[in-house]
């Protein structure tokens, strides 16, 4: 008996995916359980298993196609199952899976009824927009992506993908919604040096920094909370996410439960999640549940800089190079190595005294490192 393969819900903040890869092919035994495809959501590419064992007969959803929660992916069957009037079968998948779109006859637009509605808040006029989804659906990216001035047709613009839309978002709405203040303090990075020549510098600064600031949130846990109306809900793990970039994209991938590893073992995180970021193998728990980011910007020269915080996280610390820097030291003047730090915090959650003793406790804890 032929039976639908539907897209499970994944617990994706977006219920709008793309299908990157199929892993099996048509004809090919299925076991439940076993990996089926791949696909991308706005942070990352997370893998799919089949919830049903049988023979693949037919993938209604190729590579590259965009698909929503609930939506028929493909179809399964016995060894020995055939596809009967497949056209007319294939007519019933596809009506199946827009049963819920709003068709314009006379231009032959088809909309979801949550993409209209979102359309009809940016102002933006469906009928004039191209779909770019299964059949010509207009999709919330084309009504996001489209040009109200230039009917669509505008040159030269190169249009974000899913995680740079993702990414504009969050620091839009991170920007318009979360108070942010910002501090700068300077550490003398002498012991940190030394720490990394002492490993044969196989510890990085990053992973110094994760450690140091695991263990301050420690004794400062409002840097580990989130914002409500009602108040701060205080999360008991803290992990620290670290900001990477691939390409044009950012990404923030996350050492789970910081607070609990050795400068080692965040070491080793840190490099099997850079080597996922490279290989574009980053699944949703890698990038998800973070309660503070560090961005480091040192290796590109860069001083100092403030950066944006990641919500719905209530802080982020900005990191700079390392540089000599003359210091007077009781009447004398000393050549030191100095690095500089800028913490954004959630001025909601995190008051300024609160925040200057975390930098101060994070300067001593990494001159001692």
């Amino acid at each position: 008996m032929i039976k639908e393969i539907k897209m499970p819900n994944l617990g994706t903040t977006t219920n709008e995916m793309k299908i990157v890869r199929w892993n099996k092919n048509v004809g090919d035994e299925i076991k439940r359980g076993e990996l089926l495809f791949e696909v991308e959501t706005d942070k990352a590419v997370m893998e799919v298993e089949s919830y049903l064992s049988g023979y693949l007969k037919k993938i209604i959803v190729e590579a590259d196609g965009m698909v929503e929660t609930g939506s028929v992916v493909a179809l399964i069957g016995n060894e020995t199952d055939e596809l009967e009037h497949e056209e007319q079968h294939e007519q019933v998948e596809i009506q199946k899976r827009e049963e819920n779109v709003i068709v314009e006859k006379a231009q032959e637009v088809r909309i979801s009824p949550m993409v209209k509605k979102i359309a009809d808040k940016l102002g933006v006029d469906y009928t004039k927009v191209q779909g770019t989804g299964p059949n010509g659906m207009i999709t919330k990216a084309d009504i996001e992506n489209f040009d109200k001035d230039n009917n669509n047709e505008t040159k030269n613009v190169e249009k974000f993908n899913r995680i740079g839309r993702a990414t504009a978002k969050a620091m839009t709405t991170s920007k318009t919604t979360i108070p942010h203040v910002y501090f700068t303090i300077e550490i003398d990075a002498a012991s940190m040096i030394k720490r990394r020549t002492d490993s044969n510098k196989t510890i990085t600064y990053n992973a110094m920094i994760m450690k140091a600031v695991a263990d301050c949130i420690k004794d400062y846990p409002y840097f580990a909370a989130k914002y409500t109306d009602e108040g701060r809900i205080l999360e008991e793990k803290f992990n620290i996410g670290l900001a990477v970039a691939r390409g044009n994209d950012l990404l923030v991938p996350v050492v789970a439960d910081a607070g609990r590893l050795k400068i080692e073992e965040i070491e080793q995180q840190i490099k099997l999640l850079a080597d996922k970021v490279k290989e574009d193998k980053l699944q949703q728990n890698d990038v998800s549940g973070g309660v503070f980011t560090i961005t480091n910007l040192g290796g590109f020269g860069i001083d100092s800089f403030s950066a944006i915080i990641n919500p719905p996280e209530s802080a982020i610390l900005a990191v700079g190079r390392i540089a000599e820097k003359v210091i007077p030291v009781e009447g004398n003047f000393e050549i030191k190595s100095i690095m500089k730090m800028t913490l954004s915090v959630d001025h909601r959650i995190i008051n300024g005294v609160y925040a200057a003793q975390f930098l101060q406790t994070l300067k001593s804890t990494l001159e001692r490192i």
